[in-house]
């Protein structure tokens, strides 16, 4: 090929990235292109530092900067995360980490589909990227169900989200009329007359990068059939009744009332859970959290 370019074909080599003018192309490049698409606050070190070994030939000390950058927290703006997976495919592909550059543009199209790359990047990162973008959005879905009455299961679920996009997710959820609770779990399971939750897709760096509902509008279900009063509490783990302990002849009438009044609610609690009630489902559609 023309210009000293060596190309080997599904194969990108560093001298395919800086060509023959050596590692100042591909810093320039790479300034730009922090310059154009990270944001002007928050932590653009890790970025800066992950250009600089790379454009020095120092990809796997890149690479362990990006890698950092993306399990910490805090690390990283949502601005940010653009510049981010296009310096993690130029590191990746640097690496002739084929999986790992597919990885990171896959990322990159489900982020910001319309991505503008700098001139220098070269047209093979430009042509993955094209082939690698379906128009899928990252997504997290909130269903709620009252599973039995008063009883309410809430699940989140990560959909349509590549992995490198998607390191957890949180679950804010509220039990009648209590205080807000937080948990990482991607089911939470309560007794109560109501439940309202709305849940996050985390990214790398603890980024926000898609939300179903909100903590001022968030997904809402109530009992069908609750006329006492309102209940807020976790569904308690099942435990062994205590062992009986001795009584006296007078108390006997009243054991044998209690027994039977439970034996009474144990079969109405019994033909209840039978009867093939539907369960309550309340789902809304999720959305990128820059549409929020």
């Amino acid at each position: 090929m023309g210009g000293g370019r060596s190309r080997i074909e599904g194969n990108l080599r560093y001298s395919d990235i800086v060509g023959p003018r050596s590692g100042w192309l591909l810093a320039a490049c790479c300034w730009a292109s922090l310059h154009a698409t990270a944001s002007a606050q928050g932590g653009t070190d890790a970025l800066r530092r992950a250009r600089e070994a790379l454009a020095s030939g120092a990809f796997e000390r890149a690479a362990a900067v990006l890698r950092d950058a993306a399990e910490g927290t805090g690390t990283l703006s949502r601005a940010e995360l653009p510049a981010y997976f296009e310096t993690l495919a130029l590191v990746r592909a640097a690496l002739r980490d084929e999986a790992g550059r597919d990885a990171a543009l896959e990322a990159l199209a489900a982020l910001e589909p319309g991505h503008r790359f700098a001139p220098e990047v070269p047209p093979s990162i430009r042509r993955r990227f094209e082939a690698l973008a379906t128009g899928a959005r990252p997504r997290i879905r909130l269903r709620l169900e009252e599973t039995s009455r008063g009883q309410f299961r809430a699940q989140a679920e990560i959909v349509d989200t590549p992995a490198a996009l998607a390191r957890g997710m949180r679950m804010h959820y509220r039990v009648g009329s209590g205080a807000w609770n937080t948990t990482e779990a991607p089911e939470v399971r309560v007794r109560a007359d109501r439940l309202a939750a709305w849940a996050e897709l985390i990214g790398p760096g603890g980024v926000v990068v898609a939300v179903h509902g909100s903590e001022e509008q968030p997904i809402e279900a109530r009992c069908r059939e609750c006329d006492g009063p309102a209940v807020s509490s976790p569904i308690p783990a099942a435990r062994p009744a205590p062992a009986a302990s001795g009584g006296t002849f007078p108390w006997l009438p009243v054991g044998i009332g209690v027994g039977l009044l439970a034996v009474a609610v144990g079969v109405g609690v019994g033909l209840a859970v039978s009867s093939g009630e539907p369960t309550v489902t309340v789902v809304s559609a999720p959305m990128p959290a820059g549409n929020r």
